[in-house]
This record gives C-alpha cells, structure tokens and sequence, in this order.
C-alpha cells in the first residue's frame, strides 16, 4: 500500500491539484478554471517520477524543459 500525496496550488484564478500514490509516478492532476471548469493537463510522465518534479502542481505550472 502506498502513501497518497495531495497538492493544491493556485495561480491567478486557476486551482491546480496533483494527486500520487508516493514513491510510484502515478499522477492524476487537475486544473480548476475561471469558468468552472476542469481541466487535465498533458505533462511528462517522466516528470512525474520520484526525483524528478514529482507528482505536484508544478508539472502544469512550471513544467520541465
């Protein structure tokens, strides 16, 4: 069983949320937009893995070059 890992950020009027399962790279994140709408973002799943930006809501803000 894996330690699940809840982040929450939020930029101008958008609500980003990354949720994990710690330690595995799996990743589900969300973006909450001014219209009420959701949003799930591409990103590099590479990213996502332990030592990388790891699963949080930097992947969609500041993503990985």
């Amino acid at each position: 069983m894996h330690n699940i890992t809840i982040r929450v950020k939020q930029h101008d009027q958008e609500i980003i949320a990354a949720v994990g399962a710690a330690g595995t790279g799996n990743c589900l994140l969300a973006v909450r937009t001014p219209p009420r709408e959701i949003i799930r973002p591409y990103y590099d799943p590479i990213a996502a893995r332990p030592g990388e930006t790891g699963c949080d809501p930097d992947l969609y803000l500041n993503p990985p070059t």
